[in-house]
């Protein structure tokens, strides 16, 4: 998946505006929005994308974007 959309999917399914994003991180809000529309992802630092992701990693997704756990096979079957 693009970089991009990946950047903005993260945000979102934190429930995160770009403001929160940027304040969290330490970016600025019309840099982080330059990021997510490609505008100037190539100039992108790695410490801006790992300021980034931690703010995304620290918070909890939301209910909505929250995939279901697969079952183990001793769930299915019952057992204890």
């Amino acid at each position: 998946m693009d970089i991009v959309l990946k950047l903005r999917e993260l945000r979102r399914m934190r429930c995160l505006t770009q403001r929160e994003a940027a304040l969290s991180s330490g970016i600025g809000e019309k840099t982080l929005s330059t990021f997510e529309t490609g505008e100037r992802i190539a100039s992108m630092k790695l410490s801006q994308l790992l300021a980034l992701l931690a703010v995304y990693d620290s918070r909890p997704l939301s209910s909505s974007a929250a995939r279901s756990k697969p079952r183990s096979s001793a769930s299915l079957s019952g057992s204890p």
